[in-house]
């Protein structure tokens, strides 16, 4: 669908939802909104490219089964989700992590190399007179 500049009241037309339920959906999917001259806020919005699938219909039609099955379909739903992110997860921490663990690794080793070689020139830090004697002879 073509990108169309609507207003919230026009947006919750369209979708069947309430009018604040049409401006937490343009905030949550970050859309571009521009105040036009009237004072109404329109929104640079594809309706065709909204995820509808992140909310279920909660009219009388969508409890067809009991709700034991509904149930059950949903723990086999999120069951197959958390696989999924797992698996990805995995193979996402396997790869970059590795990778930043060993240059962290290397640098540490590094850095404790040269401390120990330049451990003779380092000076002591200065010390510096206690806080009470600045008080005693501040009056």
């Amino acid at each position: 669908m073509p990108i169309e500049q609507l207003s919230y009241a026009q947006i919750a037309e369209r979708l069947g939802i309430s009018f604040g339920a049409a401006r937490a959906l343009v905030k949550r999917n970050r859309l571009a909104r521009a105040l036009g001259n009237d004072g109404k806020c329109r929104v640079a919005i594809d309706l065709g490219d909204l995820d509808d699938t992140a909310l279920p219909d909660r009219g009388a039609a969508a409890h067809s089964g009991s709700p034991v099955e509904e149930l059950q379909a949903r723990v086999a739903r999120l069951e197959a989700d958390q696989g999924r992110e797992q698996r990805w997860l995995t193979g996402h921490y396997d790869e970059r992590g590795r990778e930043r663990t060993d240059r962290l690794v290397a640098a540490l080793l590094e850095a404790g190399r040269a401390l120990r070689e330049r451990e003779g020139e380092l000076l002591p830090l200065p010390t510096r007179p206690r806080w009470w004697r600045w008080l005693r002879h501040a009056r």
